[in-house]
């Protein structure tokens, strides 16, 4: 898989150079799935001193339609926002971080929908609940924007990921029982919204 560097890689050293991650995820596209997909890439990665930087190469592709590219931020920003109570002690500081992270989640998971990948609904409907999960126990919590797009965006994700053609029976069952919960407080939240 790595033949191009001879053995196994030297991530850390590759890491350091944004030409040589770019040629190591994305010099043969036929191999970025795999690579991205490589517990032990993942593992360099996210322990190296240069996370961000391969981060953000990871992202730019992503933000381009690389359909490995968004599968990975979908993962990634999944896995932030459930590490998160471990990075942040204060409590504004966690909500500001996992709010971002679950609209950004959302934002890769709408890209990938617009790249054909329909079924990436599903987890843009479950980022969305999660966004609303973190304010429900916010006072008047219907008045944030936040609060609404997320049960908004939980109805409209939801629905789309009926309509995608799925066949998981589970997966059909989860969406129709979060409709069935959130499509009221929706109709609410359009009136908040409207105001």
């Amino acid at each position: 898989m790595f033949g191009m560097f001879g053995g196994k890689p030297n991530y850390e050293k590759i890491f350091s150079s944004k030409d040589d991650t770019y040629k190591l995820i994305y010099g043969n596209r036929s191999k970025t799935s795999s690579i991205l997909g490589d517990n032990v890439f993942i593992d360099a990665w996210l322990s190296s001193k240069n996370t961000g930087q391969v981060t953000a190469i990871i992202e730019s592709e992503a933000s381009k339609g690389d359909i490995p590219s968004l599968k990975q931020m979908i993962w990634l920003c999944e896995l932030y926002f459930e590490d998160a109570p471990n990075s942040f002690k204060d409590p504004n500081q966690l909500l500001k971080f996992q709010t971002t992270y679950m609209q950004d989640r959302i934002k890769y998971c709408r890209k990938a929908i617009d790249c054909g990948l329909k079924d990436q609904a599903y987890y843009a409907m479950t980022s969305s609940a999660k966004l609303y999960n973190l304010y429900s126990r916010v006072p008047n919590a219907m008045d944030n924007q936040v609060v609404q797009l997320a049960v908004l965006g939980i109805v409209h994700y939801g629905q789309m990921f009926l309509e995608s053609g799925t066949r998981d029976p589970q997966l059909i069952k989860d969406t129709k029982d979060i409709l069935q919960h959130y499509t009221p407080m929706a109709k609410i939240a359009a009136q908040f919204a409207g105001r």
